[in-house]
Order: C-alpha cells, then structure tokens, then sequence
C-alpha cells in the first residue's frame, strides 16, 4: 500500500491535483527534525550531517518538504561511505529558497543524470541497494507542487541536490 500511495502522490503532484497545506515554516528547524529522523541511521555508518547556520521563514507544505528532504537525506546516507560527512545547507536568492543536500558518497554516472527523476529508475551503483527507485521521484513531484524544481550535480566525490522552492 505504501508503493501505491506514493505512485498516487507522484501522480497527482505531475496533474497538477496534490493539495498542498501551506504554512509559514522556520525552515532550519524543519531540517532539524527531518534530521533527528535520520541521525540513528547516520551514526550507525559513522556520518556527520550538518546544518548549516542561518534561518528563514519561508511558506510550504511542512509534510511534503520534510519528505522530499527526507528522501535526499536517506540517499546520501545509503550511498555515503563510513566516517563521511553530509552538509545540508540554505540559502535565499530573490524569491526562491533552495535547501541543498551535500553529500561525500558514490556520485551518479553522467549517463544517469537525466534519468534519476523517472520513476523506478534505479542506476547501476544503486541496484545492490535497498529501495524502490521512488524518492527522487517523489522529491521532484513535491518540488514542481510547489511550483519549484529540483536539481542534481554530480561533483568530484558526491552528489548536490537542490530544492528550489519561490515565495508562494
């Protein structure tokens, strides 16, 4: 049922139908608690997630935010080598707030970039990995319900995401 629930959100989000319940957000401290949900998991490897300083009061759906930074959160762990960091960071440019997830992991081949959004896409460094091939998914259809994007930049030793979200 799980499966199915989040077909329908990535569904509804791509018709343009997800209800989304706006609220005006202090976003370090919804980062906070989506990392207090992950930090067992991230001791367990040895990794260190940071926030970084700063706050802003910005209006989203806390539910769905927390579950798109969620679904980043649990990637860069699953993909994160023992005694690795992860930053996750946020900034304000103009009318759009993006929260960047940072981590030391895997990285994605080049070839894979434009496919990690497709449902069920799972890429080769992955398939030994538990999961569904839905987060990413779920985090750009939680991302476009807002209005927004998301983005994926493979770097030298990792993975950046970012989630843009503008003033609603």
């Amino acid at each position: 049922s799980a499966l199915v629930d989040q077909l329908m959100s990535i569904s509804e989000a791509e018709a343009g139908t997800l209800k989304l319940n706006y609220e005006l957000c202090h976003v370090r401290k919804v980062l906070s608690e989506v990392v207090d949900v992950y930090e067992f998991v991230a001791q367990e490897k040895e990794i260190r997630i940071d926030i970084s300083e700063g706050d802003f009061i910005w209006n989203f759906d806390r539910k769905r935010v927390k579950q798109a930074i969620g679904n980043l959160l649990d990637n860069a762990i699953k993909f994160s080598a023992a005694g690795s960091s992860i930053q996750i960071s946020v900034t304000k440019e103009a009318d759009q707030l993006k929260i960047w997830v940072k981590d030391q992991g895997v990285g994605i081949a080049d070839s894979d970039l434009d496919r990690i959004w497709d449902r069920l896409f799972r890429g080769d460094k992955s398939r030994s990995t538990q999961g569904l091939g839905l987060g990413l998914s779920i985090v750009k259809s939680i991302a476009i319900a807002h209005r927004g994007r998301v983005e994926a930049h493979s770097g030298m030793q990792g993975m950046i995401f970012v989630m843009i979200l503008p003033q609603s």
